[in-house]
């Protein structure tokens, strides 16, 4: 995945309106900053995949069975 891709998943789900620009902004601050920014992305990106998960569930539960095989053979 290319740099610039990243930097805009990872800026949406902060919720950023600029995502380069801001993102590049914050990692120019102190250390402390540039931590609180790892933790808020790491947040963010956690509570992303919890969707994403429930998304898929969601379209195997609706019969989307064949773009999201099974996990499971039981």
């Amino acid at each position: 995945m290319a740099a610039s891709t990243l930097v805009t998943r990872y800026a949406d789900r902060l919720g950023l309106e600029n995502s380069e620009n801001e993102l590049q902004r914050r990692v120019q601050r102190t250390t402390d900053e540039v931590i609180n920014l790892i933790d808020e992305l790491l947040v963010a990106h956690v509570r992303s995949i919890c969707f994403e998960s429930l998304d898929v569930i969601a379209a195997r539960a609706a019969g989307s069975r064949g773009a999201f095989p099974p996990t499971s053979t039981h």
